[in-house]
C-alpha cells in the first residue's frame, strides 16, 4: 500500500505546469505523508491488539499444525505459532521476557523468576508470561507452583502444547501416570507430529502397566 501511494505521487506531479509545480508538490507531499502516517498507525494498533493468544491467525495455524504431513512442516507452523505467542503487545515487556529467558538458560533461575513475577503482575492475561514463569519453577524443582502457573497458561490458551507437555512431565515426576497420559494425549491431538510426544505416551503406557501389575501382586 505504501508503495502504491509513492507511485501515485510521482506520476501525478509530473503532469503539472512549472509555475504550479512547487505548490502542488508541497500539498501532495503533505497529503501523502499524512496518509502514510495513518497507515503506519493502523498497522501498529492492529499488531498490538492481535498479539499473543488472542490473535485470530492462531485458529488457522492450529489447523495447519494438526494436518501437517511431515515433522518439518509441523515445526515451521510451530515456529509461526511461537512468534505470535511470544509477543505481548508491549515491546518493553517483550524485552524483559527475553532477558528472563536468557538469564534462566544461563543458570540464574531465581533472577529469572523475579523478572517473571513482575511481568505476570503487570500483564496477567499474557499466556506466554505464565508459561515461562512455569518453566522456571519447573527447573527449580517447584512442581506445585509450576503446575499453578501452567494452569494459568492453559486458562488463557488451552491449546498451549508446550504447557501441556510441561504438565505431563510434572505428573509423571509425581508418578501420576494416568493423568500424565491424558495430558500428553491432549497435546498429541493438537500437535500430532511433535517429535517427542509419542515417546512419552509409549513410556507412560509401560509405566501404567508395570504399576498396575505391581498393585495386583499385593492383592
Amino acid at each position: 500500500m505504501l508503495e502504491k501511494l509513492a507511485i501515485f505521487y510521482s506520476i501525478e506531479s509530473y503532469s503539472l505546469e512549472p509555475s504550479c509545480l512547487i505548490m502542488k508538490l508541497t500539498t501532495k507531499f503533505l497529503r501523502v505523508h499524512l496518509a502514510i502516517l495513518a497507515v503506519l498507525s493502523l498497522l501498529s494498533v492492529s499488531t498490538t491488539a492481535l498479539a499473543n493468544q488472542t490473535n485470530p491467525r492462531l485458529d488457522t495455524l492450529f489447523v495447519k499444525l494438526n494436518k501437517a504431513q511431515t515433522v518439518r512442516q509441523a515445526q515451521l507452523v510451530e515456529y509461526e505459532i511461537m512468534q505470535i505467542w511470544n509477543k505481548s503487545g508491549n515491546k518493553e515487556i517483550d524485552q524483559r521476557m527475553n532477558l528472563a529467558d536468557t538469564v534462566m538458560r544461563n543458570g540464574s533461575a531465581q533472577e529469572a523468576l523475579e523478572i517473571m513475577a513482575v511481568i505476570t503482575k503487570e500483564k496477567p492475561n499474557f499466556s506466554e508470561a505464565w508459561n515461562l514463569h512455569a518453566t522456571i519453577l519447573f527447573l527449580m524443582g517447584k512442581y506445585k507452583e509450576s503446575l499453578s502457573s501452567i494452569d494459568r497458561t492453559l486458562a488463557l490458551e488451552p491449546r498451549h502444547f508446550g504447557a501441556l507437555i510441561g504438565k505431563g512431565h510434572i505428573f509423571a515426576q509425581q508418578k501420576r501416570f494416568k493423568e500424565a497420559l491424558t495430558v500428553f494425549k491432549t497435546a498429541r491431538n493438537l500437535y500430532p507430529l511433535h517429535p517427542r510426544i509419542y515417546k512419552h505416551i509409549t513410556r507412560l503406557h509401560q509405566l501404567i502397566k508395570i504399576n498396575d501389575e505391581h498393585k495386583r501382586d499385593f492383592i
